[in-house]
């Protein structure tokens, strides 16, 4: 029986069309050979994007048609990848006379991926015989391979008990079943943006399902990635087939329908916020258990040489504790592409990929989108990254605002009450993932290998770190050597603190992880020898100072002629000297200690008491400005006077001459950004998408961030740095559309289709296109609406003639639209 070509060849690849051809010149007899063709069509048909011709050749179910030709074979045409490359593996093996001898084979995924080698072959005979071998050995798996075996039972029977259901809304004939039908009920699931999803309950099986209806025209690399160790990340997938839809940018879509299992455990990010309330100490754990699946998921990605560029919280979920991943939308065969070619939610993206976008995150920048190439596995880490970081804060607080999150040497440990080894080391490893150069990123693999030390002491764990990734591979070796000298070495008070302060300076500007980490401990040093003495005397001497003041005639005199011994009575409070702390905010001893209050963690001023190191921060946050400009000026001064001096190891001296805003560690914080606004990094992110009816895409070029002083003549700029994490959707923006659209982005779509000229379907006159939701709920009638029952009774209506008098022996007959009773 011949295979029916598609109605019209318009659209359709001449590859496609030469498969049919090729299989309708086989005898009907040579059933391997017809049924490697039927799989050949099969594959190809997730790479071609359906016209009306294909789809309705994909459809007919006709005696010559592609639905038929599989079930002649025992084939499901709505079977999900694994199971129907399965039953073609038992068609074959059905049909083999003289089977080879089994080997045994405990791993399924190398056999799947020599089957799609061989599919590419365009030759039968050149492969025959290891076809048949693979494909037999296959149907020997499902018998010996218990999982299999559970897979394919389990897929056969919610397969029959929804096939009422997939008939109808493919509005397919049902053919009469044997026992009664169930009946099914749907319903719409909300909280998607992208995908479509409805859930489906199926009478006589407790679980529950969910048809999502995707946001993309064809398969992909889908096809490819069920024969990897990957898929088993994948959401179970039970039936997967094309439907056509009314569309929003064309009169028709064509999207794929998959019938998967429902996740019980929600998202990521909601797993994240039901970890509230657990023990500090015991959240390293919790995180360890999901984030070292969604490493190694991230790794197999990789290896089937695949990428992922949207990896967030939201695109992961929970199922019986295990990660599970359902929308694949945005993967993509590609290591390194342009980065117009790859969809990414811009708050989680790395720097290299919002640098190609437009201001306000909507869209790209056309001319630098273009000619960016991204590299995918570092911009997986990034988000990796990202990702672990959102999940810590998410266990503290609700949501969090993207300035903070996207913000490089932001420290998660901070929302902790506690910070326990695990979160100071995942804080360690989030600061290596997310590096602005993308080839100096820690990667996936290292990633891993690190987890398994994150209950170690932090100090510990950085030589960890330090072995994965070498300071020497990535340029700054020259800089902690110098650091390192200062900390082992013995240097007169100013030399040191001269050579401290250019290190301080470079640092405060590079924001390198681990020249913040050795600028601490420099930073502690300079403290303990230096500063904390000069603290503690200029606050003693203006207590003094005051109590001379107040101190009557007789105690003065006392105090001079006991050349000291006898003081003057203490009756200053600190909060009488808070204003100044005795500090001389413009002298010089006191900005010569002022760098390295950058680094300083918060609580080692408490080694001049509680009070006292709330007092001096207190000064020192209101007047930074001033210290700031005073500082700066000095050190121009004295930029000349400072070349000559050199220690035994050399200090790299490439600091540049400006100044730079710093804001003390004093807020809490124990890596600053040193910017006098934190948010002022922040892209401005604005709610309102800009009008995409420019073809082609807005080339504006991005500007430097606002300043402070510019953002506060637009509200709507200040209102952004609250924006949450959660407030961002997967919202596609398409580059077809004509009209402004009013909703968040987060995904721009790599469709090239941008032409005005370009030829676009039409629907059919004679045939009806439906719905996403219409289709959906068709098949179980919930989608109907309440019956319209009797309506009350209008004043018209009602009779107002007198009932007429009945004889005696007869009873008054009533009428039901009579009220005189």
């Amino acid at each position: 029986m011949a295979l029916k070509s598609p109605p019209s060849i318009f659209g359709i690849p001449e590859d496609f069309l030469n498969l049919i051809t090729t299989f309708n010149t086989i005898p009907e007899e040579d059933h391997i050979q017809r049924l490697f063709y039927l799989q050949k069509i099969n594959y190809r048909l997730k790479d071609i994007t359906l016209n009306s011709s294909s789809y309705a050749w994909l459809s007919d179910t006709g005696p010559e048609g592609w639905q038929a030709h599989l079930h002649a074979y025992s084939i499901n045409a709505d079977a999900s990848i694994f199971v129907k490359g399965m039953q073609f593996a038992e068609a074959i093996a059905r049909h083999t006379k003289d089977k080879p001898l089994p080997i045994q084979v405990e791993d399924v995924y190398p056999l799947l991926q020599e089957r799609d080698e061989l599919l590419r072959n365009p030759s039968f005979e050149a492969c025959k015989e290891r076809y048949i071998a693979v494909n037999c050995q296959l149907h020997v798996l499902v018998d010996s391979e218990r999982r299999i075996k559970e897979i394919l039972d389990r897929h056969s029977e919610i397969l029959a008990m929804a096939k009422a259901k997939l008939d109808a809304i493919q509005k397919r004939e049902t053919l009469p079943a044997a026992g009664p039908t169930p009946t099914y009920k749907t319903k719409e699931l909300g909280g998607h943006v992208n995908n479509d999803l409805y859930t489906l309950e199926i009478e006589g099986i407790d679980d529950l399902f969910v048809f999502r209806v995707e946001d993309r025209d064809k398969l992909g690399v889908e096809q490819d990635l069920h024969s990897f160790p990957v898929a088993k990340y994948f959401i179970e997938d039970y039936a997967v087939f094309m439907m056509r839809f009314k569309g929003s940018d064309f009169p028709i879509e064509y999207r794929p329908v998959v019938l998967s299992q429902y996740a019980t455990g929600g998202n990521l990010a909601e797993v994240a916020r039901s970890l509230r309330g657990t023990r500090d100490k015991d959240l390293g754990a919790k995180a360890c258990f999901y984030f070292a699946q969604l490493g190694d998921f991230c790794e197999k990605l990789i290896e089937a040489k695949t990428y992922h560029p949207d990896i967030k919280l939201t695109n992961f979920l929970v199922h019986s504790n295990l990660i599970r991943v359902s929308d694949r939308k945005t993967f993509t065969a590609e290591a390194h592409p342009m980065a117009s070619e790859i969809r990414s939610t811009p708050p989680y993206a790395p720097d290299e990929f919002t640098a190609c976008l437009n201001e306000r995150w909507t869209n790209y920048d056309s001319d630098v989108a273009s000619e960016t190439v991204m590299n995918m596995p570092q911009f997986m880490a990034y988000q990796l990254g990202m990702a672990l970081k959102e999940f810590l804060i998410l266990t503290q607080v609700d949501d969090v605002e993207i300035a903070e999150l996207r913000k490089h040497d932001f420290n998660p440990a901070l929302y902790f009450k506690t910070t326990p080894n695990p979160i100071v080391n995942f804080s360690l490893l989030i600061q290596e993932l997310t590096r602005p150069d993308p080839n100096k990123r820690l990667s996936i693999q290292q990633f891993k290998n690190l987890l398994k030390f994150r209950n170690m002491k932090p100090e510990h764990f950085y030589k960890k770190i330090e072995e994965e990734l070498p300071s020497a591979t990535l340029g700054f070796q020259e800089d902690i050597d110098a650091i390192n000298t200062l900390l082992n070495g013995s240097f007169p008070e100013t030399e040191f603190i001269t050579q401290a302060n250019i290190l301080f300076n470079k640092i405060s500007k590079s924001q390198e992880p681990r020249l913040i980490r050795m600028a601490e401990k420099l930073a502690t040093k300079c403290y303990r020898e230096y500063a904390e003495p000069f603290f503690k005397q200029s606050i003693e001497t203006a207590l003094l100072n005051n109590d001379w003041e107040e101190a009557p005639w007789y105690r003065k005199l006392i105090h001079v002629l006991s050349f000291g011994y006898f003081s003057v009575d203490r009756v200053t409070q600190l909060s009488d000297i808070q204003d100044t702390m005795g500090l001389d905010l413009n002298g010089e001893q006191f900005l010569s200690y002022f760098p390295h209050l950058e680094f300083l963690t918060p609580s080692a001023m408490d080694s001049l008491g509680k009070i006292e190191a709330e007092y001096l921060k207190n000064v020192i946050r209101e007047n930074v400005e001033m210290i700031i400009s005073h500082d700066s000026m000095a050190q121009q001064e004295s930029s000349e006077s400072t070349e000559d001096v050199a220690i035994s190891t050399t200090i790299p001296l490439d600091v540049a001459a400006e100044s730079k805003k710093k804001t003390l560690p004093l807020n809490a914080t124990p890596v600053s950004s040193m910017e006098k606004d934190p948010l002022s990094k922040a892209p401005e992110i604005s709610k309102q998408i800009a009008p995409l009816n420019v073809t082609p895409v807005s080339s504006m070029k991005k500007d430097s961030s606002l300043t402070k002083s510019d953002a506060k003549h637009d509200e709507s700029l200040d209102k952004e740095s609250s924006e949450s994490s959660s407030d961002w959707g997967t919202i596609v923006i398409n580059d077809k559309k004509r009209t402004s659209v009013a909703a968040r982005p987060a995904f721009f779509s790599s469709s090239k289709v941008n032409d005005e000229t370009a030829v676009k379907p039409k629907a059919p006159v004679a045939s009806r296109v439906d719905s996403v939701r219409t289709a959906l709920f068709r098949g179980d009638g919930s989608h109907r609406k309440k019956p319209i029952h009797g309506h009350r009774t209008t004043v018209g209506e009602i009779n107002w003639d007198p009932l007429p008098i009945a004889p005696v022996d007869e009873p008054p007959r009533l009428d039901s639209t009579n009220f005189a009773l």
